[in-house]
Protein backbone atom coordinates (compact mmCIF):
# COMPACT_ATOMS: atom_id res chain seq x y z
CA UNK A 1 0.00 0.00 0.00
CA UNK A 2 1.41 3.50 -0.44
CA UNK A 3 1.82 6.10 2.12
CA UNK A 4 -1.47 7.30 3.53
CA UNK A 5 -2.04 11.58 3.14
CA UNK A 6 -0.83 13.91 5.66
CA UNK A 7 -4.08 14.16 8.43
CA UNK A 8 -3.90 15.69 11.98
CA UNK A 9 -2.14 13.80 14.53
CA UNK A 10 -5.71 11.98 16.52
CA UNK A 11 -6.05 12.36 20.19
CA UNK A 12 -4.57 9.37 21.54
CA UNK A 13 -7.25 7.75 23.05
CA UNK A 14 -8.65 7.87 19.29
CA UNK A 15 -5.65 6.80 17.93
CA UNK A 16 -5.98 3.69 20.55
CA UNK A 17 -9.85 2.81 19.31
CA UNK A 18 -8.30 2.98 15.96
CA UNK A 19 -5.16 0.70 16.78
CA UNK A 20 -7.72 -1.78 18.56
CA UNK A 21 -10.28 -1.37 15.31
CA UNK A 22 -7.46 -2.34 12.77
CA UNK A 23 -6.52 -4.93 14.55
CA UNK A 24 -10.30 -6.38 15.38
CA UNK A 25 -10.00 -6.37 11.21
CA UNK A 26 -7.16 -8.07 10.58
CA UNK A 27 -9.07 -11.07 13.20
CA UNK A 28 -11.84 -11.36 10.84
CA UNK A 29 -9.64 -13.68 8.85
CA UNK A 30 -9.84 -15.95 12.01
CA UNK A 31 -13.20 -17.17 12.00
CA UNK A 32 -12.32 -21.14 13.09
CA UNK A 33 -13.16 -22.79 16.91
CA UNK A 34 -14.67 -19.79 18.39
CA UNK A 35 -14.93 -19.70 22.12
CA UNK A 36 -19.04 -21.26 22.35
CA UNK A 37 -21.39 -19.51 24.47
CA UNK A 38 -25.17 -20.53 24.76
CA UNK A 39 -25.24 -22.43 21.57
CA UNK A 40 -23.21 -19.39 19.46
CA UNK A 41 -19.16 -18.99 18.92
CA UNK A 42 -17.20 -15.93 19.96
CA UNK A 43 -13.90 -15.48 17.86
CA UNK A 44 -11.03 -13.79 18.62
CA UNK A 45 -12.14 -9.57 16.60
CA UNK A 46 -15.24 -10.39 19.00
CA UNK A 47 -13.28 -10.08 21.74
CA UNK A 48 -11.55 -7.23 20.07
CA UNK A 49 -14.84 -5.51 19.70
CA UNK A 50 -15.35 -5.23 23.49
CA UNK A 51 -11.45 -3.36 23.68
CA UNK A 52 -12.48 -1.05 20.44
CA UNK A 53 -15.65 -0.10 22.23
CA UNK A 54 -13.95 0.00 25.58
CA UNK A 55 -11.66 2.66 23.84
CA UNK A 56 -13.68 4.49 21.59
CA UNK A 57 -16.32 4.85 25.05
CA UNK A 58 -13.56 6.56 27.01
CA UNK A 59 -12.31 8.81 24.30
CA UNK A 60 -16.09 9.96 24.03
CA UNK A 61 -16.34 10.50 27.71
CA UNK A 62 -13.46 12.65 27.84
CA UNK A 63 -14.10 14.49 24.35
CA UNK A 64 -11.13 12.91 22.08
CA UNK A 65 -13.68 11.96 19.79
CA UNK A 66 -17.35 13.00 18.64
CA UNK A 67 -20.29 10.76 18.04
CA UNK A 68 -20.98 11.67 14.30
CA UNK A 69 -24.28 10.04 12.80
CA UNK A 70 -25.71 9.01 9.35
CA UNK A 71 -28.83 8.92 7.80
CA UNK A 72 -29.08 5.68 7.37
CA UNK A 73 -28.62 4.34 10.76
CA UNK A 74 -32.42 5.19 10.64
CA UNK A 75 -32.32 1.94 8.58
CA UNK A 76 -30.25 0.10 11.13
CA UNK A 77 -32.53 1.04 13.76
CA UNK A 78 -35.49 -0.37 11.65
CA UNK A 79 -34.33 -3.63 11.61
CA UNK A 80 -33.23 -4.09 14.77
CA UNK A 81 -37.15 -3.11 15.75
CA UNK A 82 -37.96 -5.54 13.58
CA UNK A 83 -35.60 -8.36 14.97
CA UNK A 84 -36.72 -7.24 18.30
CA UNK A 85 -40.85 -7.83 17.28
CA UNK A 86 -39.74 -11.05 16.04
CA UNK A 87 -38.30 -11.92 19.56
CA UNK A 88 -41.44 -10.91 21.48
CA UNK A 89 -43.46 -12.84 19.71
CA UNK A 90 -41.27 -15.55 19.78
CA UNK A 91 -42.05 -19.73 19.96
CA UNK A 92 -38.68 -19.64 22.71
CA UNK A 93 -38.34 -16.03 23.55
CA UNK A 94 -35.07 -17.13 25.58
CA UNK A 95 -33.39 -18.22 22.35
CA UNK A 96 -34.69 -15.14 20.87
CA UNK A 97 -33.34 -12.59 23.47
CA UNK A 98 -30.01 -13.98 23.37
CA UNK A 99 -29.51 -13.66 19.62
CA UNK A 100 -30.87 -10.38 20.10
CA UNK A 101 -28.20 -9.59 22.54
CA UNK A 102 -25.66 -10.16 19.13
CA UNK A 103 -27.58 -8.83 16.76
CA UNK A 104 -27.22 -5.35 18.86
CA UNK A 105 -23.10 -6.35 18.38
CA UNK A 106 -23.65 -6.68 14.68
CA UNK A 107 -25.48 -3.69 13.88
CA UNK A 108 -23.10 -1.43 16.23
CA UNK A 109 -20.49 -2.53 13.58
CA UNK A 110 -21.38 -0.06 11.07
CA UNK A 111 -21.51 2.63 13.15
CA UNK A 112 -18.08 1.90 14.49
CA UNK A 113 -16.80 1.68 11.25
CA UNK A 114 -18.57 4.92 9.98
CA UNK A 115 -17.20 6.94 12.91
CA UNK A 116 -13.62 5.43 12.95
CA UNK A 117 -12.86 5.59 9.06
CA UNK A 118 -12.99 9.44 9.29
CA UNK A 119 -11.01 10.42 5.96
CA UNK A 120 -9.36 8.69 3.29
CA UNK A 121 -5.99 8.01 5.75
CA UNK A 122 -8.23 5.66 7.73
CA UNK A 123 -9.59 3.97 4.88
CA UNK A 124 -6.25 3.14 3.71
CA UNK A 125 -4.55 2.09 6.77
CA UNK A 126 -8.10 -0.47 7.06
CA UNK A 127 -7.32 -2.02 3.77
CA UNK A 128 -3.81 -2.50 4.56
CA UNK A 129 -4.93 -4.29 7.57
CA UNK A 130 -7.85 -6.38 6.32
CA UNK A 131 -5.88 -7.53 3.49
CA UNK A 132 -2.48 -8.12 5.11
CA UNK A 133 -5.03 -11.31 6.84
CA UNK A 134 -6.61 -12.04 3.47
CA UNK A 135 -4.00 -12.15 1.65
CA UNK A 136 -2.34 -14.65 4.29
CA UNK A 137 -5.84 -16.87 3.90
CA UNK A 138 -5.16 -16.82 0.34
CA UNK A 139 -1.81 -17.73 0.47
CA UNK A 140 -2.57 -20.78 2.97
CA UNK A 141 -5.03 -21.71 0.48
CA UNK A 142 -2.77 -22.16 -2.45
CA UNK A 143 -0.17 -23.92 -0.16
CA UNK A 144 -2.54 -26.25 0.94
CA UNK A 145 -4.09 -27.29 -2.64
CA UNK A 146 -0.74 -27.23 -3.83
CA UNK A 147 0.13 -29.85 -1.26
CA UNK A 148 -3.28 -31.55 -1.31
CA UNK A 149 -1.65 -34.45 -4.28
CA UNK A 150 1.09 -34.69 -2.44
CA UNK A 151 -0.95 -35.89 1.04
CA UNK A 152 -4.59 -35.73 1.15
CA UNK A 153 -6.92 -35.78 3.33
CA UNK A 154 -5.79 -38.02 6.03
CA UNK A 155 -2.66 -35.99 7.18
CA UNK A 156 -1.66 -32.57 8.23
CA UNK A 157 -3.86 -31.03 5.93
CA UNK A 158 -7.36 -32.05 7.47
CA UNK A 159 -7.27 -28.79 9.29
CA UNK A 160 -7.87 -26.18 6.49
CA UNK A 161 -9.53 -28.96 4.28
CA UNK A 162 -13.28 -29.68 4.27
CA UNK A 163 -15.92 -32.21 3.96
CA UNK A 164 -17.65 -33.16 0.52
CA UNK A 165 -20.86 -32.12 1.93
CA UNK A 166 -23.36 -32.91 -1.08
CA UNK A 167 -20.49 -33.02 -3.27
CA UNK A 168 -19.37 -36.08 -4.80
CA UNK A 169 -16.20 -37.41 -3.01
CA UNK A 170 -13.24 -37.89 -4.70
CA UNK A 171 -9.68 -37.15 -4.65
CA UNK A 172 -9.61 -33.58 -5.07
CA UNK A 173 -9.36 -30.88 -1.94
CA UNK A 174 -11.91 -28.43 -1.11
CA UNK A 175 -10.70 -25.83 1.48
CA UNK A 176 -11.83 -24.22 4.94
CA UNK A 177 -8.76 -22.76 5.58
CA UNK A 178 -9.57 -20.51 8.70
CA UNK A 179 -12.81 -20.24 8.66
CA UNK A 180 -15.59 -22.80 9.58
CA UNK A 181 -17.64 -23.52 6.58
CA UNK A 182 -16.91 -22.64 2.92
CA UNK A 183 -19.03 -20.50 1.49
CA UNK A 184 -17.89 -17.78 4.24
CA UNK A 185 -14.31 -17.86 2.94
CA UNK A 186 -15.42 -17.14 -0.56
CA UNK A 187 -17.57 -14.56 0.76
CA UNK A 188 -15.21 -13.14 2.99
CA UNK A 189 -12.19 -13.48 0.15
CA UNK A 190 -14.76 -12.22 -2.70
CA UNK A 191 -14.85 -9.02 -0.67
CA UNK A 192 -11.08 -8.52 -0.29
CA UNK A 193 -10.33 -9.40 -3.60
CA UNK A 194 -12.43 -6.00 -4.26
CA UNK A 195 -10.76 -4.85 -2.55
CA UNK A 196 -7.49 -5.31 -3.93
CA UNK A 197 -8.78 -4.66 -7.49
CA UNK A 198 -10.20 -0.95 -6.30
CA UNK A 199 -6.55 -0.14 -4.39
CA UNK A 200 -4.70 -1.24 -7.36
CA UNK A 201 -7.08 1.41 -9.43
CA UNK A 202 -6.35 3.96 -7.26
CA UNK A 203 -2.79 3.40 -7.14
CA UNK A 204 -2.27 2.41 -3.76
CA UNK A 205 -1.13 -1.08 -4.63
CA UNK A 206 1.04 -1.71 -7.78
CA UNK A 207 0.11 -3.58 -10.11
CA UNK A 208 2.54 -6.48 -9.76
CA UNK A 209 1.07 -6.74 -6.20
CA UNK A 210 -2.19 -6.13 -7.38
CA UNK A 211 -1.84 -9.43 -9.58
CA UNK A 212 -0.15 -11.61 -6.69
CA UNK A 213 -3.07 -10.76 -4.36
CA UNK A 214 -5.49 -10.96 -6.65
CA UNK A 215 -4.24 -14.96 -7.73
CA UNK A 216 -3.86 -16.49 -3.80
CA UNK A 217 -7.54 -14.90 -3.48
CA UNK A 218 -9.22 -15.84 -5.96
CA UNK A 219 -7.64 -19.84 -5.95
CA UNK A 220 -8.58 -20.10 -2.47
CA UNK A 221 -12.54 -18.84 -3.08
CA UNK A 222 -12.30 -21.05 -6.33
CA UNK A 223 -11.46 -23.92 -4.13
CA UNK A 224 -13.93 -23.35 -1.20
CA UNK A 225 -16.30 -25.15 -3.62
CA UNK A 226 -19.52 -23.42 -2.75
CA UNK A 227 -21.92 -22.12 -5.57
CA UNK A 228 -21.31 -19.00 -3.60
CA UNK A 229 -18.03 -18.19 -5.92
CA UNK A 230 -20.59 -17.74 -8.53
CA UNK A 231 -21.84 -13.81 -6.34
CA UNK A 232 -17.43 -13.41 -6.58
CA UNK A 233 -17.33 -13.74 -10.25
CA UNK A 234 -20.92 -11.60 -11.00
CA UNK A 235 -18.97 -8.71 -8.37
CA UNK A 236 -16.06 -9.07 -11.22
CA UNK A 237 -18.63 -8.69 -13.69
CA UNK A 238 -19.68 -5.12 -12.89
CA UNK A 239 -16.79 -4.14 -12.16
CA UNK A 240 -15.09 -5.15 -15.49
CA UNK A 241 -18.63 -3.33 -16.68
CA UNK A 242 -17.57 -0.18 -14.14
CA UNK A 243 -14.15 0.00 -15.58
CA UNK A 244 -14.77 -0.67 -19.36
CA UNK A 245 -17.83 1.03 -19.91
CA UNK A 246 -16.72 4.06 -22.00
CA UNK A 247 -13.41 2.43 -23.77
CA UNK A 248 -14.63 -0.87 -24.72
CA UNK A 249 -18.74 -0.70 -23.96
CA UNK A 250 -19.26 -4.60 -26.19
CA UNK A 251 -17.22 -5.97 -23.59
CA UNK A 252 -18.80 -3.56 -20.88
CA UNK A 253 -22.39 -4.95 -22.08
CA UNK A 254 -21.17 -8.62 -22.24
CA UNK A 255 -20.19 -8.38 -18.48
CA UNK A 256 -22.99 -6.78 -17.29
CA UNK A 257 -24.89 -9.54 -19.17
CA UNK A 258 -23.07 -12.07 -17.75
CA UNK A 259 -23.85 -11.35 -14.38
CA UNK A 260 -27.37 -12.42 -14.79
CA UNK A 261 -26.00 -15.32 -16.26
CA UNK A 262 -23.92 -16.40 -13.71
CA UNK A 263 -26.23 -15.30 -10.60
CA UNK A 264 -29.12 -17.80 -12.26
CA UNK A 265 -26.26 -20.57 -12.72
CA UNK A 266 -25.28 -20.27 -9.47
CA UNK A 267 -28.73 -21.15 -8.09
CA UNK A 268 -29.38 -23.89 -10.48
CA UNK A 269 -25.93 -25.57 -8.61
CA UNK A 270 -27.10 -24.79 -5.85
CA UNK A 271 -30.63 -26.37 -5.99
CA UNK A 272 -30.31 -29.70 -7.93
CA UNK A 273 -27.41 -32.66 -7.92
CA UNK A 274 -26.99 -35.64 -10.50
CA UNK A 275 -25.40 -37.42 -7.40
CA UNK A 276 -28.43 -39.41 -6.06
CA UNK A 277 -28.58 -39.11 -1.90
CA UNK A 278 -31.01 -41.28 0.45
CA UNK A 279 -32.59 -38.33 1.87
CA UNK A 280 -33.76 -36.51 -1.63
CA UNK A 281 -37.78 -36.71 -1.08
CA UNK A 282 -38.14 -36.92 -4.70
CA UNK A 283 -36.23 -36.95 -8.16
CA UNK A 284 -36.33 -34.68 -10.57
CA UNK A 285 -36.38 -36.26 -14.12
CA UNK A 286 -34.99 -33.80 -16.78
CA UNK A 287 -36.08 -35.44 -20.67
CA UNK A 288 -32.98 -35.86 -22.49
CA UNK A 289 -31.11 -37.04 -19.50
CA UNK A 290 -30.35 -40.19 -18.86
CA UNK A 291 -30.67 -40.08 -15.19
CA UNK A 292 -32.87 -38.45 -12.94
CA UNK A 293 -31.36 -35.71 -11.03
CA UNK A 294 -31.84 -35.04 -6.84
CA UNK A 295 -32.58 -31.86 -4.90
CA UNK A 296 -29.91 -30.44 -3.29
CA UNK A 297 -30.01 -30.28 0.28
CA UNK A 298 -30.19 -26.20 -0.60
CA UNK A 299 -33.44 -26.77 -2.33
CA UNK A 300 -34.78 -28.82 0.50
CA UNK A 301 -34.07 -26.40 3.31
CA UNK A 302 -35.07 -23.66 1.32
CA UNK A 303 -38.78 -25.32 0.65
CA UNK A 304 -38.53 -26.21 4.57
CA UNK A 305 -38.00 -22.23 5.16
CA UNK A 306 -40.43 -21.45 3.29
CA UNK A 307 -43.37 -23.24 4.90
CA UNK A 308 -41.78 -22.15 8.52
CA UNK A 309 -42.60 -18.31 6.88
CA UNK A 310 -46.18 -19.44 5.69
CA UNK A 311 -46.98 -20.72 9.31
CA UNK A 312 -46.20 -17.34 10.92
CA UNK A 313 -45.85 -14.62 7.87
CA UNK A 314 -45.98 -10.93 10.15
CA UNK A 315 -43.16 -11.32 12.53
CA UNK A 316 -41.56 -15.15 11.71
CA UNK A 317 -41.27 -17.84 14.71
CA UNK A 318 -38.34 -15.62 16.23
CA UNK A 319 -35.51 -14.10 15.59
CA UNK A 320 -32.24 -17.20 16.35
CA UNK A 321 -35.04 -20.25 16.47
CA UNK A 322 -33.67 -22.74 13.21
CA UNK A 323 -35.59 -21.94 10.67
CA UNK A 324 -35.43 -25.69 9.31
CA UNK A 325 -34.66 -29.01 10.47
CA UNK A 326 -33.78 -31.09 7.59
CA UNK A 327 -31.81 -34.36 7.98
CA UNK A 328 -29.63 -35.28 5.26
CA UNK A 329 -27.92 -38.07 4.57
CA UNK A 330 -24.01 -38.01 2.45
CA UNK A 331 -24.27 -39.41 -1.35
CA UNK A 332 -21.76 -42.31 0.38
CA UNK A 333 -24.13 -42.77 3.42
CA UNK A 334 -21.01 -41.94 5.78
CA UNK A 335 -22.38 -38.64 7.36
CA UNK A 336 -26.14 -37.78 8.55
CA UNK A 337 -26.96 -34.87 10.32
CA UNK A 338 -29.82 -32.42 10.78
CA UNK A 339 -29.23 -29.23 8.39
CA UNK A 340 -30.99 -26.30 10.16
CA UNK A 341 -29.61 -23.23 7.87
CA UNK A 342 -31.66 -22.27 5.47
CA UNK A 343 -29.15 -21.43 2.94
CA UNK A 344 -30.59 -18.32 1.72
CA UNK A 345 -30.67 -14.72 3.15
CA UNK A 346 -34.03 -13.34 2.56
CA UNK A 347 -35.57 -17.23 3.42
CA UNK A 348 -33.52 -17.28 6.53
CA UNK A 349 -34.88 -13.58 7.83
CA UNK A 350 -38.48 -14.87 6.59
CA UNK A 351 -38.90 -17.38 8.93
CA UNK A 352 -37.40 -16.22 11.83
CA UNK A 353 -38.64 -12.84 11.35
CA UNK A 354 -41.70 -13.08 8.84
CA UNK A 355 -42.17 -10.03 5.97
CA UNK A 356 -41.48 -7.05 8.63
CA UNK A 357 -37.95 -8.63 9.05
CA UNK A 358 -37.25 -8.55 5.25
CA UNK A 359 -38.91 -5.32 4.67
CA UNK A 360 -36.45 -3.68 7.01
CA UNK A 361 -33.54 -5.76 5.34
CA UNK A 362 -34.78 -4.75 1.88
CA UNK A 363 -34.75 -0.92 2.80
CA UNK A 364 -30.75 -1.61 3.66
CA UNK A 365 -30.29 -3.33 0.41
CA UNK A 366 -31.90 -0.87 -1.48
CA UNK A 367 -29.82 1.92 0.18
CA UNK A 368 -26.60 0.24 -0.77
CA UNK A 369 -28.18 -0.13 -4.29
CA UNK A 370 -28.38 3.42 -4.61
CA UNK A 371 -24.69 4.27 -3.25
CA UNK A 372 -23.74 1.85 -6.49
CA UNK A 373 -26.26 3.82 -9.05
CA UNK A 374 -24.95 6.92 -7.76
CA UNK A 375 -21.08 6.11 -7.51
CA UNK A 376 -21.82 5.33 -11.32
CA UNK A 377 -23.33 8.18 -13.06
CA UNK A 378 -21.12 11.45 -11.92
CA UNK A 379 -17.81 12.89 -13.86
CA UNK A 380 -15.61 12.33 -12.13
CA UNK A 381 -16.64 8.72 -11.26
CA UNK A 382 -16.19 7.59 -7.81
CA UNK A 383 -14.73 4.08 -8.27
CA UNK A 384 -14.31 3.97 -4.29
CA UNK A 385 -17.94 3.84 -3.19
CA UNK A 386 -19.18 1.68 -5.99
CA UNK A 387 -16.29 -0.91 -5.69
CA UNK A 388 -17.13 -0.75 -2.00
CA UNK A 389 -21.47 -1.11 -2.79
CA UNK A 390 -20.58 -4.09 -5.24
CA UNK A 391 -18.54 -5.82 -2.75
CA UNK A 392 -21.40 -5.82 -0.74
CA UNK A 393 -24.31 -6.53 -2.84
CA UNK A 394 -22.78 -9.67 -4.32
CA UNK A 395 -21.59 -10.87 -0.45
CA UNK A 396 -24.91 -10.19 0.77
CA UNK A 397 -27.62 -10.24 -1.65
CA UNK A 398 -26.12 -12.77 -4.74
CA UNK A 399 -24.03 -14.98 -2.44
CA UNK A 400 -26.77 -14.72 -0.40
CA UNK A 401 -29.23 -16.54 -2.68
CA UNK A 402 -27.66 -19.98 -1.58
CA UNK A 403 -26.02 -18.90 2.12
CA UNK A 404 -27.11 -17.09 5.15
CA UNK A 405 -24.65 -14.20 5.60
CA UNK A 406 -27.08 -12.33 7.67
CA UNK A 407 -24.17 -12.08 10.59
CA UNK A 408 -21.38 -12.17 8.46
CA UNK A 409 -18.92 -9.57 10.65
CA UNK A 410 -17.05 -8.47 7.82
CA UNK A 411 -20.10 -7.41 5.27
CA UNK A 412 -21.65 -5.56 8.55
CA UNK A 413 -18.03 -3.73 8.60
CA UNK A 414 -17.94 -2.96 4.93
CA UNK A 415 -21.57 -1.63 5.56
CA UNK A 416 -20.11 0.83 7.54
CA UNK A 417 -16.88 1.37 5.28
CA UNK A 418 -19.64 1.94 2.47
CA UNK A 419 -21.41 5.03 5.20
CA UNK A 420 -17.97 6.56 5.71
CA UNK A 421 -16.98 6.81 2.28
CA UNK A 422 -20.23 8.51 1.11
CA UNK A 423 -19.53 11.17 3.54
CA UNK A 424 -15.85 11.64 2.57
CA UNK A 425 -15.44 15.20 0.44
CA UNK A 426 -15.79 14.76 -3.14
CA UNK A 427 -11.98 15.08 -3.58
CA UNK A 428 -11.52 12.17 -1.64
CA UNK A 429 -14.02 10.25 -2.99
CA UNK A 430 -13.03 10.81 -6.93
CA UNK A 431 -9.19 10.33 -5.80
Amino acid sequence: MTEATQQPADPLLLQWTKYAFFLQLFLLAWMKHGIPIEGLDAFPTDLLFLVTMALWAAALVARQARLRLHPAFALLALYFAALALSAVFSVDRQTSAFKLLTQIYLLTLPVLAFNLIANLNDLKRAFACWLAAAVAVGAYGVATVLLFPFFGYHSFLSGPLHHFGTLPPGFYPRIELTFEYPAMLANYLGVSLMFVLVAERLGWLGRTQAIACSTVILVSALFALTPGFGGVVAMLGLWIWYCQRETSPGLARLALAGVSGVTILEVLVAAVTPVLHPTAPFLIHVPGLAKPIAPAVRLMVWMAAARTFLASPIVGHGIGVDPVSVPFQSPEETMAYPVTDAHNLILSIAAQCGIVGVAALVAIVWFVIRQARAAATPRPPEPLLFALSIAWLSGFVIEGLVGSFEDARHLWILLGFILAVSRFPKAERTA
